[in-house]
């Protein structure tokens, strides 16, 4: 029966999140050497133990078989040491010299060579433990691909290089062995004419560039055949994943993305960009969106698709080659968030300096901008005077205790007087001349404020409690 939709989306998402986590290993690193986690150790040496088995044979112990010890870091691979299994399969690697290797970041695996085939334990970690143990799983190794499918086939499209007209394309394959022999793919030794059954085939479209493999393709040869390309890797039984990228040209607004079963397939996945249109797609299905790693793409499947199958995904709506591209959406977003906090800024600026306002024409200019000033100069003038005033209090309390003489005292209190004198001038208002038209205004206003400091005085020393 047909699975339900909520089921099927449930293992899209994950075949989606697979495809994208081996496509970053692949393009991040273009190899698929297993990469170590480890932190810097502080120093001192390590051992790895194990067994060499026969699966095939139902994990019999292989004696006599060489195996070796490979350091990897980043994308480098080093054989460090090679040992001989004893009677009973094992083999050990003592005084591993840890500040060297996984100071570094690297992780270790014990491998070799059974029957033509390369056989390889999981990658070892000495962090947690400066001795581990582990098995080295074998198999008798057969040419014959009779038992080789696919799972799931998962095709990639990446948005367009506009500049180069190019497309990026990935694909991610779980291929299954249903035997118990391992399949090993060998180079023939006359490789003009004819196909290559002793290998294991992977489709390419004919006008694919810039092929790069990933994945399952570690310390293995690959040829080009007819339908693509091919390589001498070895698939034990179970499943084994395998990932390589490839580049498709376009020159228009449409493109063609053919995938040839080379084996028979469980189920081919293709994922495009949510902004690429897709039709006239024989055989596939569409199955709505899907989010993986923070990204949506379109979902189309076919499933059981039969060996030298040829299914292709036409793609519409894709930007000229050469052409700018529209402005990204999230730039767009970025744009908008941004010229709204510039408008909040100058809003706020706005109310809190009005002067920032008249300079960008937001309000009009009065006529007097006079009036509009702030009062902090009538606020500073009345504080000078209560300051005089207390001096001049000051001057009459020192006089009476003694502290000055009556010579001091009237000196400094004519300069006391003085500068009240001219405040109170500067605050009271303009005298009107006609009343004295020998004087000057500035005259009128130090007349007017000499009985004003001398009544202020004397309100100061009665709230004071001073006498004169």
């Amino acid at each position: 029966m047909r699975a339900s939709l909520h089921a099927l989306a449930r293992r899209l998402t994950l075949v989606s999140a697979l495809a994208l986590l081996a496509l970053l290993a692949l393009l991040a690193l273009g190899l698929g050497a297993p990469q170590a986690f480890a932190a810097a150790q502080a120093g001192g040496s390590g051992a790895i133990t194990g067994v060499a088995v026969n699966g095939t044979h139902g994990n019999a112990p292989v004696a006599g078989q060489q195996v070796t010890l490979q350091l990897t870091i980043g994308t480098s691979a080093k054989d460090l040491a090679s040992a001989t299994t004893d009677a009973q399969g094992q083999f050990s690697f003592t005084n591993i010299d840890l500040a060297s290797s996984s100071a570094l970041g690297g992780s270790y695996a014990v491998y070799t060579t059974f029957q033509g085939g390369m056989f390889a334990t999981a990658p070892i970690n000495l962090n947690a433990s400066q001795t581990q143990t582990t098995t080295l799983t074998v198999y008798d190794a057969t040419q014959d691909s009779a038992n080789i499918s696919v799972s799931v086939a998962t095709i990639l499209v990446r948005e367009p290089d506009v500049t180069h007209g190019l497309v990026g394309i990935g694909e991610f394959l779980t291929i299954y062995n249903s035997g118990a022999t391992a399949f090993v793919g060998s180079l023939p030794s006359n490789t003009t004419g004819g196909t290559m059954p002793s290998l294991l085939r992977f489709s390419l479209p004919a006008a694919a560039q810039n092929v790069t493999t990933g994945v399952g393709f570690f310390n293995t040869t690959t040829v080009q055949i007819d339908t693509g390309f091919a390589a001498a890797a070895t698939v034990p039984p179970g499943q084994t994943e395998f990932a390589f990228a490839y580049d498709l040209p376009y020159t228009s607004t449409t493109l063609s993305v053919p995938y040839k079963a080379e084996y028979p397939t469980g189920q081919v996945v293709t994922l495009v960009p949510p902004n690429m249109l897709v039709r006239n797609a024989s055989g596939i299905s569409a199955q709505g969106i899907v989010t993986a790693f923070g990204s949506r793409y379109q979902v189309y499947t076919a499933n059981n698709v039969t060996h030298d199958s040829l299914l292709t995904i036409n793609l519409y709506d894709l930007p000229q080659p050469g052409e700018a591209q529209d402005l990204n959406y999230r730039l767009l977003l970025w744009l908008a968030g941004g010229l709204a906090l510039l408008l909040a800024l100058l809003l706020a600026l706005y109310v809190w300096r009005g002067a920032l306002a008249l300079a960008f024409g937001l309000i009009p200019a009065t006529s007097n901008p006079a009036k509009s000033a702030p009062d902090a100069a009538i606020t500073e003038s009345a504080a000078e005077r209560e300051r005089l005033l207390r001096a001049l209090l000051t001057l009459e309390q020192r006089r009476a205790s003694g502290a000055l003489t009556a010579e001091q005292f009237k000196r400094e209190d004519a300069a006391v007087r003085e500068r009240l004198r001219a405040l109170l001038a500067d605050e009271a208002p303009p005298a009107n001349p006609a009343t004295n038209p020998a004087m000057t205004p500035a005259a009128h206003a130090v007349n007017a404020a000499e009985p004003e400091a001398d009544t202020a005085l004397d309100a100061t020393r009665v709230t004071s409690g001073g006498q004169r």
